[in-house]
């Protein structure tokens, strides 16, 4: 994509319940931390440099959680904060809730809370070689070199109405497979799209 500054909605969903870890795992501390500030942190901290007058995207961070102890932390990094009442509906909830957060936007990018290890330099050599390509493919996927499919994604403002009447626990997915000719995937290393899931995957 050329010409202009893109808008992109980036939407960092923290509502999930735990269930295969057996609790809440988006406050268990790792590495001095909890898990879902690694993410958070990280597209705050782009989207911050981002509003720069020469910078050729601009950044717009929704965070969506269940959670007030996430939210808390979201509103002292500056970003815009959404409380999910609806997160027993699965991630499909913190999808609509986000794309209504966000409004009109070129991109829409959705993050998971539970990628520790994924590093901003990787986040923006993905947006940047996805942009590069935008003509061709309407959709963006960062994913391991052994997977198929991974985290972040992200979708051209086209699917906005499509993913707003998504419904149940299968997020985006449902519309990368609907669309398999128009996602583009971006290679990462395994253990930095790695999710934690169960205790056993720290």
């Amino acid at each position: 994509m050329q010409g202009g500054t893109v808008q992109i909605a980036v939407i960092y969903m923290a509502s999930g319940f735990g269930k295969r870890f057996g609790g809440n795992k988006l406050l268990e501390m790792i590495e001095g931390k909890p898990l879902f500030a690694y993410g958070l942190e990280l597209f705050a901290g782009w989207a911050d440099d981002t509003q720069k007058a020469n910078s050729p995207i601009r950044l717009n961070v929704i965070l969506v959680s269940q959670y007030q102890e996430v939210l808390a932390a979201g509103r002292n990094l500056g970003v815009r904060c959404v409380e999910n009442r609806q997160a027993g509906e699965g991630i499909t909830a913190s999808i609509r809730l986000g794309l209504e957060a966000a409004g009109d936007a070129d991109f829409y990018l959705f993050s998971v809370a539970d990628q520790p290890w994924l590093k901003q330099s990787t986040v923006k050599r993905f947006i940047r070689e996805y942009l590069e390509v935008s003509g061709q493919y309407s959709i963006g996927c960062l994913s391991a070199e052994k997977g198929g499919g991974g985290n972040p994604v992200i979708f051209s403002g086209r699917y906005r109405r499509e993913l707003s009447a998504l419904r149940g626990d299968k997020g985006g997915s449902q519309i990368m497979k609907k669309y398999p000719d128009e996602v583009f995937r971006v290679w990462a290393g395994e253990n930095e799209v790695k999710d934690i899931d169960r205790i056993s995957d720290l």
